[in-house]
């Protein structure tokens, strides 16, 4: 993980995708031993998720993804 820029809002981490994996994990397994339905949790939840499975399709069309979104 590095951490690639930071304010006092906000910060940009730059992950490998198998450090994305754990991360998806370690908040779906937080948020359901915490029983955490907060609307904030589970966006959090639900982004990651997402961003992890665009990141394997475009892994297996070999495709690669720039920029910070």
């Amino acid at each position: 993980m590095k951490l690639l820029n930071y304010t006092s809002h906000k910060v940009t981490l730059g992950l490998t995708l198998h450090e994305l994996h754990l991360t998806s994990a370690l908040i779906q397994e937080g948020r359901i031993s915490h029983e955490c339905d907060s609307p904030e949790g589970k966006a959090l939840e639900d982004g990651i998720r997402s961003i992890v499975i665009r990141l394997d399709e475009a892994a297996k069309s070999g495709l690669e993804f720039g920029g910070t979104h």
